[in-house]
């Protein structure tokens, strides 16, 4: 096994170090190595900033370099010291004794270098067996047979043969990671292993608005990299993707992504539900139901005519197919109107100047030829509208006022009040309105005073 192989090879090239280098070298670079380990990630924190001005710019390597970089710092420079000490000792013992004490002395500081080599070898491997641990927890969770790398390969070996070995409980004593890193690596295995899960990822309570930002909007208008992600593809190569850095170099979006509560999310994304929001029965992206909206504007109007209705399911089902509703989290509201032109806007005009005695004639002749009456027989004024004289020309009718139910999309808050909601609305022409609003676990009900609108949530 990987992990067996690793602590072999430690323990003979550090212990044969130790029997070279003698123990006063070995037990000062020793001192060294645990100084480094206790400092190396409050340390490492400091030297993050830096990290891009030395070229170290990877989003990962980045966080993983600091502390590696203050661990073999305090080790080096105790091992150059300890090569000062070694001289003292050496010179001690060659200019202020016999030769039979200097041998002596040499023998001891081999043998015991080896001891303390063999201690030294141990410290190593469980620095490495915890830095495989918190790496591996996350390798393990985000990699697929198919598509792995040789690298990430052998960590995860290494990680499941730490579980083999019981070395895991190890080096989970020494393990420095918060637990939010561990709910952090839960959340990216549940969407990478779930391809179906990311698109329940937009509807988590705080990131509804987060795909107006023009990273996340890229990101889905780019089919290779959505490819790369609903393929399980290398993790490495999503980290290196320039659509992923994007995401990762903007200090806002990730301020917002890791200040989320991790364990909700991760049981949002697994059951649909989340236990933090789901008192505000409101919050969520919301899609129009026309043909409930249609049922409920019927239910309003008992005397409406046929014609009227007509009219009115048809501006429902075409002008408000595309509308959505989101609420969110912080009491904001958007009411998101796909088109702004109504159908009864849209319809051509009659023609207010047309001759309806040219009509009537028109009807006379069709009369005429269904009968067989000879050509211009229609125009005879016995033969128009059935064989009687033709009415008089009438004023046109007046053009029917459209229903404008929303004049274009809008902003506005939202209050609970008992079980139901108000909400305050900014209409673009009309101004402020008030509506009430019943939401249930699936669907919402908003009273505007132009029309009762009823949505559902996304499948």
């Amino acid at each position: 096994m990987l992990i067996w192989t690793l602590a072999i090879g430690l323990l003979v090239v550090v212990g044969a170090l130790g029997l070279l280098q003698g123990a006063v070298r070995t037990v000062t670079a020793l001192l060294g190595l645990f100084l480094g380990a206790v400092l190396a990630l409050p340390l490492g924190r400091v030297l993050e900033p830096i990290m891009g001005k030395i070229g170290i710019v990877h989003p990962v390597w980045s966080k993983v370099w600091p502390p590696i970089i203050v661990l073999l710092f305090f080790y080096f420079v105790f091992l150059g010291i300890s090569f000062v000490i070694h001289r003292k000792f050496y010179l001690h013992y060659k200019y202020g004794g016999d030769d039979v004490a200097r041998i002596r002395w040499e023998r001891m500081n081999k043998n015991l270098g080896l001891c303390v080599g063999l201690a030294m070898a141990c410290v190593w491997l469980v620095i490495l067996s915890v830095g495989i641990y918190v790496a591996g927890y996350v390798t393990v969770q985000v990699s697929s047979e198919e598509s792995n790398s040789p690298w990430i390969g052998y960590l995860n070996s290494a990680r499941k043969d730490l579980h083999s070995t019981g070395l895991d409980r190890l080096a989970a004593k020494f393990d420095p990671m918060p637990a939010k890193y561990y709910e952090a690596a839960d959340v990216l295995g549940v969407i990478y292993n779930n391809p179906l899960v990311k698109s329940r990822l937009t509807q988590y309570p705080p990131f509804l608005l987060m795909g107006e930002n023009p990273e996340f909007a890229e990101m889905t208008s780019d089919q290779e990299y959505l490819n790369l992600l609903f393929t399980k593809g290398d993790v490495f190569d999503i980290i290196q993707h320039p659509k992923t850095q994007s995401v990762l170099n903007n200090s806002a979006i990730m301020d917002k992504l890791m200040s989320q509560d991790l364990a909700d999310l991760q049981e949002f994304l697994k059951t649909g539900i989340s236990p933090k929001f789901a008192e505000e029965t409101i919050l969520g992206r919301w899609y129009i139901d026309p043909y409930a909206t249609l049922i409920a504007e019927r239910k309003k109007r008992p005397d409406i005519t046929a014609s009227e209705m007509g009219r009115l399911k048809k501006q429902i089902l075409e002008e408000l197919n595309t509308v959505e509703f989101v609420a969110t989290p912080e009491k904001q509201v958007k009411l998101l109107l796909g088109s702004s032109a109504t159908p009864a806007e849209s319809a051509p005009a009659p023609d207010e100047n047309a001759d309806p005695d040219a009509q009537s004639s028109d009807f006379g002749e069709r009369l005429a030829d269904r009968y067989g009456l000879p050509p211009g027989s229609g125009t005879n004024p016995r033969f128009q509208g059935g064989g009687q004289r033709a009415p008089a020309p009438r004023a046109p009718a007046p053009k029917p006022k459209p229903l404008q139910f929303l004049t274009g999309s809008s902003e506005g808050t939202w209050n609970r009040e008992s079980s139901n909601y108000t909400l305050e609305i900014q209409d673009p022409s009309r101004g402020s309105q008030k509506a009430k609003a019943i939401a249930t676990v699936d669907t919402l009900t908003i009273e505007l005073p132009a029309a009762t609108l009823i949505f559902v949530r996304p499948i």
